[in-house]
């Protein structure tokens, strides 16, 4: 194709909000793929939150653990609920809403945005866990993220000592579609790449909001999944036999979208 018609066609996509860049190598998407591949631990998943969106599945080892961190708060907290039944407190945060969704002693909410710089509305995650009481004493946390987008941010800002302080995290990544561009290819990997320093993926459970994944080729990827990682000191791992999808205890985020099961290629 010539680089007139390149041009031409891009300037008409554009003219329809639509931008058009380079495309990423199917065999470097299939090889992230491929890394963050669920894997067996020894030990059990337990589901956490409500039968819906908003309820995910982590290992069910909490003993010792400080404090849960989870910004973006919405109106559901069912998952905060949990924990606080078994003893730990969440520190929440998110600027679009007042207050949490209820007043519990174990739910303490702030106001602000987690993002990669501070300002009058954001904070990193960094400054957020200091003003956990006890944080300064270096126990575990968990930390809950599912903040549309600004994830890749936040977890790109967040420093190395505190990423080792999470025993668990579960993360909704979104835009994952974004991984056929070239340059957000660049950086979901090195996102993930973070994630999976000191981690295991032990779990990915797809968000059913988008009804249908993005498909190239072999591959499949949809718009949201909820991703479970454990800390590699925490249990022993293997890829063997592989696990099956989905699991028991996964539900629908959204009853009235068709169920949306996990692409073979993510297995």
């Amino acid at each position: 194709m010539s680089k007139l018609l390149k041009r031409v066609i891009k300037d008409a996509a554009f003219r329809r909000r639509v931008w058009i860049g380079p495309a990423t190598d199917e065999a470097e998407i299939a090889e992230l793929i491929r890394k963050l591949k669920p894997r067996r631990f020894n030990g059990a998943l337990k589901r956490f939150g409500p039968p819906r969106d908003g309820g995910y599945l982590m290992p069910d080892d909490l003993e010792g653990v400080c404090a849960c961190v989870s910004p973006g708060v919405a109106d559901e907290c069912g998952f905060e609920l949990d924990l606080a039944d078994r003893g730990i407190a969440s520190f929440l945060a998110d600027a679009s809403v007042e207050r949490a969704p209820l007043e519990h002693p174990k739910l303490h909410f702030t106001k602000l945005f987690l993002d990669s710089y501070r300002s009058d509305t954001t904070t990193t995650i960094d400054d957020f866990c200091r003003t956990i009481p006890g944080f300064a004493e270096g126990d575990d946390l968990i930390l809950q993220l599912d903040i549309e987008g600004a994830e890749y941010r936040v977890i790109d800002s967040m420093s190395e000592a505190l990423l080792k302080r999470f025993r668990i995290m579960v993360v909704e990544f979104h835009h994952l579609e974004q991984l056929f561009d070239r340059l957000c290819f660049d950086h979901i990997r090195a996102c993930f790449a973070k994630m999976t320093r000191h981690h295991a993926v032990v779990h990915i459970h797809p968000n059913n909001y988008f009804k249908t994944p993005v498909r190239h080729g072999n591959l499949s990827v949809p718009s949201i999944l909820e991703f479970t990682f454990y800390r590699r000191d925490r249990a022993a791992f293997s890829d063997f036999p592989p696990l099956d999808f989905p699991h028991p205890l996964d539900i629908d985020n959204w009853p009235p979208h068709p169920p949306l099961a996990l692409p073979p290629c993510w297995r």
